[in-house]
């Protein structure tokens, strides 16, 4: 990944505790699982910042994603505003549009069709 967002913001972001797969690696090396309940909907997020790839599960009611491979990342991002608080990511290939994952208040999940990739 050309750039990642810091162990502290991603933290932050999921509200717990990350699981490192191999603990004496640092962030940066190690395959990090986040493993978070909101409300009925689980979220389950693990990443490979050196290896350029993250996996992606939501399940809960009405809906459950039963998990997204995203391969190709190119960056990984915690942003937040006075609003928001959310999880961008984007990818190596300009073809594929950015993902954008919003926890708080309301879990929202955003890929393609996005006015701000051209920002």
């Amino acid at each position: 990944m050309k750039q990642i967002a810091n162990l502290q913001s991603l933290r932050d972001f999921f509200g717990v505790e990350p699981v490192m797969e191999y603990p004496d690696l640092p962030f940066k090396e190690n395959v990090t699982e986040f493993d978070v309940d909101i409300g009925n909907t689980n979220v389950w997020f693990k990443v490979f910042p050196r290896g350029s790839w993250g996996e992606l599960r939501l399940r809960g009611t009405p809906f459950s994603i039963t998990k997204l491979n995203l391969v190709g990342i190119s960056h990984l991002s915690v942003r937040k505003t006075a609003e928001d608080h959310y999880l961008r990511i984007r990818f190596s290939s300009k073809e594929m549009q950015l993902l954008e994952l919003h926890l708080r208040p309301t879990l929202l999940l955003f890929w393609g069709n996005d006015v701000s990739q051209q920002a």
